[in-house]
């Protein structure tokens, strides 16, 4: 799906899960969505639209109100959130119309830490020096030290 196509944010409820909203993005038509997801198997009750607002960038808007909305996420691999469908639906209005940064403000949104980058050359190891990379102790390869970054838990010691 390209980011400058035109598309829209949804808002479905379910009666089968009260209390649960899906927030999703298409390209498509709405309705046409509601009915690919009703026709799945593992589907008790029909989903009803709650709500659809067109965009012109529905990627960026469905990622910024899962980034915003995450508190109330069941699951992160899924785009089911714990809210009423009339706030989902006053979330997503409000995301479509405001600057990112206005709407993450309007959410509450607080961002999560993340670590900085490392650079090898704080080490003050020679370069050409042979390193091991170990990811939770477990020796994955030797490197030799150059200008790499290091990430997460990726961990050198000098050999």
């Amino acid at each position: 799906m390209s980011e400058k196509q035109e598309g829209y944010i949804y808002v479905l409820s379910n009666p089968a899960m009260p209390g649960l909203v899906k927030i999703g993005r298409t390209t498509r038509h709405p309705t046409d969505r509601v009915r690919e997801l009703n026709s799945a198997s593992g589907v008790a009750l029909p989903f009803k639209l709650e709500s659809s607002i067109r965009t012109k960038y529905p990627n960026w808007t469905e990622r910024l109100l899962h980034e915003a909305l995450d508190r109330y996420r069941l699951n992160h691999k899924r785009e089911f959130f714990q809210l009423s469908a009339d706030e989902a639906v006053a979330i997503c209005r409000r995301c479509v119309r405001m600057s990112k940064a206005e709407f993450l403000k309007s959410v509450g949104y607080k961002p999560k830490p993340r670590r900085p980058r490392i650079s090898i050359g704080w080490l003050k190891l020679a370069v050409g020096i042979p390193v091991v990379a170990l990811i939770s102790d477990i020796a994955i390869g030797t490197q030799f030290v150059n200008t790499a970054w290091l990430y997460g838990r990726l961990m050198f010691g000098v050999l």
